[in-house]
């Protein structure tokens, strides 16, 4: 029963919205994800033509199976940011330490930027993902 529950909920977390469907993820588009996705130090697409690393290696598999797993990956990044978020934020209010105003903006924008905004990218590339899923045989 517990693992049904964890399933269920899983599932409602990670299905896309309606909202964020529409226009194939084009709220988060508008909010930048798209740019920060293409400069992103590590796996962005910049660096990712650079390496010559693909997200999609047909040569690994099926294309369907490729994307599924594609997929799945989205989930697990789209966690470990959470986790990541939840501690970003945990730390800086057990920190013994009074912030000031620039530094609770400074921690904001580190904030968006390593965790946020990786979480809208897994959201965005799952929409994209999904809708190639299901026109695929």
């Amino acid at each position: 029963m517990a693992n049904s529950l964890h399933e269920r909920i899983c599932a409602w977390y990670f299905t896309p919205r309606p909202w964020e469907q529409r226009g194939n993820g084009a709220l988060y588009r508008r909010l930048g994800v798209a740019v920060y996705k293409r400069y992103l130090p590590t796996t962005g697409d910049l660096m990712r033509r650079w390496r010559g690393l693909k997200q999609v290696d047909l040569a690994r598999g099926s294309r369907r199976d490729e994307l599924v797993h594609a997929e799945q990956m989205t989930r697990r990044h789209e966690w470990r940011h959470w986790i990541g978020c939840v501690i970003f934020v945990l730390l800086a209010f057990l920190i013994d330490r009074q912030f000031t105003a620039l530094d609770w903006v400074i921690l904001t924008a580190l904030n968006l930027a390593i965790n946020i905004y990786p979480i809208m990218l897994q959201r965005y590339n799952r929409v994209r993902i999904l809708q190639v899923l299901e026109k695929c045989p």
